[in-house]
């Protein structure tokens, strides 16, 4: 589990919600929970089979008006255990 965070400088609660989603990458792999940015695997990783590395593309949205918007890219390095 990893989670993303993005801040808001608005005062109004209204404006300064975030929502977050991945955009592109992770192959179906990976989820994130819109409110709280928590990212987790979705299926199970296998790194003999699958890929080494993944990319997320992550979005964070605000309330506001007008909406503000930002993205990211998050690397998954997948390891034997």
């Amino acid at each position: 589990m990893y989670t993303v965070q993005a801040t808001d400088n608005d005062i109004s609660s209204a404006n300064n919600k975030i929502s977050y989603s991945i955009i592109s990458g992770g192959h179906g792999m990976y989820s994130i929970q819109s409110e709280s940015g928590e990212i987790t695997v979705s299926q199970l990783l296998d790194r003999e089979s699958d890929r080494e590395e993944y990319h997320l593309v992550i979005s964070a949205v605000d309330s506001g008006q007008p909406v503000l918007s930002s993205q990211q890219t998050l690397t998954i390095k997948v390891r034997l255990a």
